[in-house]
Protein backbone atom coordinates (compact mmCIF):
# COMPACT_ATOMS: atom_id res chain seq x y z
CA UNK A 1 0.00 0.00 0.00
CA UNK A 2 1.59 3.45 -0.92
CA UNK A 3 1.13 6.19 1.82
CA UNK A 4 3.29 8.93 -0.16
CA UNK A 5 3.01 10.01 -3.73
CA UNK A 6 5.28 13.19 -4.11
CA UNK A 7 4.85 15.31 -7.56
CA UNK A 8 7.81 17.77 -9.23
CA UNK A 9 6.17 21.90 -9.59
CA UNK A 10 7.57 23.01 -12.62
CA UNK A 11 6.47 20.83 -15.52
CA UNK A 12 3.58 18.85 -13.49
CA UNK A 13 1.76 21.41 -11.50
CA UNK A 14 2.75 24.56 -13.32
CA UNK A 15 3.30 24.37 -16.93
CA UNK A 16 6.49 26.42 -17.00
CA UNK A 17 10.83 25.73 -17.49
CA UNK A 18 13.68 27.97 -17.54
CA UNK A 19 13.81 27.56 -21.27
CA UNK A 20 10.20 28.88 -22.10
CA UNK A 21 11.62 32.23 -20.39
CA UNK A 22 15.66 31.96 -21.78
CA UNK A 23 13.42 32.50 -25.62
CA UNK A 24 11.39 34.97 -24.03
CA UNK A 25 14.22 37.12 -22.85
CA UNK A 26 16.39 36.46 -25.35
CA UNK A 27 14.32 37.44 -28.39
CA UNK A 28 13.24 40.34 -25.88
CA UNK A 29 16.55 41.73 -25.42
CA UNK A 30 17.44 40.84 -29.14
CA UNK A 31 20.46 38.41 -27.69
CA UNK A 32 21.67 35.29 -29.01
CA UNK A 33 19.39 32.30 -27.60
CA UNK A 34 22.41 29.84 -27.53
CA UNK A 35 24.57 32.21 -25.43
CA UNK A 36 21.99 33.19 -23.28
CA UNK A 37 20.92 29.74 -22.53
CA UNK A 38 24.63 28.79 -21.84
CA UNK A 39 24.65 31.90 -19.28
CA UNK A 40 21.91 31.38 -17.53
CA UNK A 41 22.11 27.88 -17.32
CA UNK A 42 25.11 27.65 -15.73
CA UNK A 43 24.62 30.36 -13.29
CA UNK A 44 21.01 29.18 -12.34
CA UNK A 45 22.28 25.91 -11.06
CA UNK A 46 24.21 27.71 -8.30
CA UNK A 47 20.92 30.63 -8.01
CA UNK A 48 18.94 26.98 -7.25
CA UNK A 49 20.85 25.74 -4.52
CA UNK A 50 20.23 29.07 -2.62
CA UNK A 51 24.35 29.62 -3.32
CA UNK A 52 23.46 32.94 -4.61
CA UNK A 53 20.72 35.34 -4.44
CA UNK A 54 18.82 36.73 -7.09
CA UNK A 55 20.78 40.17 -7.34
CA UNK A 56 24.28 38.34 -7.70
CA UNK A 57 22.70 35.69 -10.39
CA UNK A 58 21.64 38.52 -12.53
CA UNK A 59 24.37 41.05 -12.57
CA UNK A 60 26.71 37.56 -12.93
CA UNK A 61 24.42 36.84 -16.27
CA UNK A 62 24.10 40.15 -17.47
CA UNK A 63 28.40 41.07 -17.08
CA UNK A 64 29.21 37.68 -18.81
CA UNK A 65 26.44 38.88 -21.59
CA UNK A 66 27.58 42.56 -21.94
CA UNK A 67 24.72 43.85 -21.22
CA UNK A 68 23.75 47.13 -19.21
CA UNK A 69 23.70 45.83 -15.65
CA UNK A 70 20.27 48.04 -15.13
CA UNK A 71 18.60 45.95 -18.03
CA UNK A 72 15.25 44.23 -17.03
CA UNK A 73 15.35 40.98 -17.55
CA UNK A 74 11.49 40.43 -16.07
CA UNK A 75 12.32 37.93 -14.04
CA UNK A 76 9.16 38.12 -11.92
CA UNK A 77 6.74 39.39 -14.89
CA UNK A 78 7.92 37.03 -17.36
CA UNK A 79 7.16 33.98 -15.24
CA UNK A 80 3.45 35.57 -14.47
CA UNK A 81 3.19 35.36 -18.35
CA UNK A 82 4.50 32.44 -19.03
CA UNK A 83 3.74 29.98 -16.32
CA UNK A 84 0.58 28.00 -16.61
CA UNK A 85 -1.30 26.31 -13.61
CA UNK A 86 -2.35 22.77 -14.13
CA UNK A 87 -5.57 22.46 -12.97
CA UNK A 88 -5.94 19.00 -13.75
CA UNK A 89 -3.18 18.07 -11.88
CA UNK A 90 -3.70 20.27 -8.98
CA UNK A 91 -7.21 19.27 -8.25
CA UNK A 92 -5.84 15.47 -8.78
CA UNK A 93 -3.11 16.39 -5.80
CA UNK A 94 -6.19 17.67 -3.68
CA UNK A 95 -8.07 14.52 -4.36
CA UNK A 96 -5.18 12.74 -3.51
CA UNK A 97 -4.20 14.87 -0.29
CA UNK A 98 -7.31 13.42 1.58
CA UNK A 99 -6.34 9.67 1.59
CA UNK A 100 -2.14 10.07 1.22
CA UNK A 101 0.06 11.89 2.32
CA UNK A 102 1.65 14.46 -0.36
CA UNK A 103 4.65 16.31 -1.08
CA UNK A 104 6.26 18.50 -3.56
CA UNK A 105 10.51 18.40 -4.52
CA UNK A 106 11.41 21.13 -6.93
CA UNK A 107 14.67 21.93 -7.78
CA UNK A 108 13.65 26.29 -8.24
CA UNK A 109 15.18 29.76 -6.90
CA UNK A 110 14.08 31.36 -3.66
CA UNK A 111 13.04 34.14 -6.43
CA UNK A 112 10.69 32.21 -8.43
CA UNK A 113 9.57 29.72 -5.82
CA UNK A 114 7.64 32.86 -4.31
CA UNK A 115 6.56 34.01 -7.46
CA UNK A 116 4.82 30.39 -8.08
CA UNK A 117 3.72 30.04 -4.20
CA UNK A 118 1.78 33.10 -4.28
CA UNK A 119 0.44 32.79 -7.85
CA UNK A 120 0.37 29.62 -9.65
CA UNK A 121 -0.42 26.51 -7.18
CA UNK A 122 -1.80 25.93 -3.72
CA UNK A 123 0.53 25.29 -1.68
CA UNK A 124 -2.14 23.71 0.89
CA UNK A 125 -2.42 20.54 -1.06
CA UNK A 126 1.11 19.33 -0.07
CA UNK A 127 1.78 18.28 3.66
CA UNK A 128 5.68 19.46 3.28
CA UNK A 129 7.22 21.27 0.18
CA UNK A 130 10.97 20.84 -0.46
CA UNK A 131 12.81 23.03 -2.62
CA UNK A 132 16.50 22.89 -3.79
CA UNK A 133 17.25 26.05 -2.63
CA UNK A 134 16.30 25.18 1.03
CA UNK A 135 17.95 21.78 0.93
CA UNK A 136 20.88 23.12 -0.75
CA UNK A 137 20.67 19.97 -3.07
CA UNK A 138 18.85 19.22 -6.04
CA UNK A 139 17.00 16.40 -7.67
CA UNK A 140 18.21 13.72 -9.18
CA UNK A 141 20.89 13.29 -6.85
CA UNK A 142 19.79 10.35 -4.15
CA UNK A 143 20.37 12.44 -0.94
CA UNK A 144 17.35 14.81 -1.52
CA UNK A 145 15.12 12.11 -1.67
CA UNK A 146 16.15 10.09 0.76
CA UNK A 147 15.94 13.36 2.87
CA UNK A 148 12.27 13.76 2.05
CA UNK A 149 11.50 9.98 3.18
CA UNK A 150 12.89 10.53 6.53
CA UNK A 151 10.74 14.05 7.07
CA UNK A 152 7.51 12.62 5.72
CA UNK A 153 8.57 9.47 7.91
CA UNK A 154 8.05 7.10 5.03
CA UNK A 155 9.89 4.44 2.80
CA UNK A 156 10.64 4.35 -0.42
CA UNK A 157 8.20 1.31 -1.24
CA UNK A 158 5.32 2.98 0.16
CA UNK A 159 5.85 6.11 -2.01
CA UNK A 160 5.45 7.45 -5.68
CA UNK A 161 7.29 10.42 -7.02
CA UNK A 162 6.38 11.96 -10.14
CA UNK A 163 8.43 14.43 -12.79
CA UNK A 164 8.58 15.41 -16.20
CA UNK A 165 12.03 14.54 -16.44
CA UNK A 166 13.23 10.96 -16.85
CA UNK A 167 16.47 11.70 -15.20
CA UNK A 168 14.71 13.14 -11.87
CA UNK A 169 12.47 9.88 -11.87
CA UNK A 170 15.53 7.41 -12.36
CA UNK A 171 17.06 9.15 -9.31
CA UNK A 172 14.30 8.02 -7.36
CA UNK A 173 13.61 4.77 -8.65
CA UNK A 174 17.73 4.17 -7.57
CA UNK A 175 16.38 4.18 -3.89
CA UNK A 176 13.60 2.33 -5.02
CA UNK A 177 10.86 5.10 -5.10
CA UNK A 178 8.26 3.95 -7.77
CA UNK A 179 8.24 6.97 -10.19
CA UNK A 180 6.01 7.80 -13.15
CA UNK A 181 6.96 10.40 -15.84
CA UNK A 182 4.88 12.75 -16.21
CA UNK A 183 3.72 13.32 -20.00
CA UNK A 184 -0.07 14.43 -19.49
CA UNK A 185 -2.92 14.35 -17.38
CA UNK A 186 -4.56 11.27 -18.78
CA UNK A 187 -1.28 9.53 -19.02
CA UNK A 188 -0.70 10.37 -15.24
CA UNK A 189 -4.43 8.90 -14.32
CA UNK A 190 -3.97 5.95 -16.08
CA UNK A 191 -0.24 5.10 -14.73
CA UNK A 192 -1.35 6.01 -11.12
CA UNK A 193 -4.63 3.62 -11.65
CA UNK A 194 -2.30 0.90 -12.66
CA UNK A 195 -0.50 0.91 -9.45
CA UNK A 196 -3.59 1.26 -7.54
CA UNK A 197 -2.97 4.45 -5.99
CA UNK A 198 -6.62 5.33 -7.61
Amino acid sequence: MFELIIFDLGGVIVDFNEEMYIRYISKKLHLNYSKMHEVFVRNLKQHELGKIGFVPFKEKCLAELRVDPNTDIEWNSAFLKLAKTNKDVESLVRRLHKRYKTALITNISKSRYAMAYRHKFDPSIFDRRFTSFGMGIAKPSASIYRKVLESMKSTSDKTVFIDNLKKNVLGAESIGINGIVFKDYSQLVDDLERIGVL
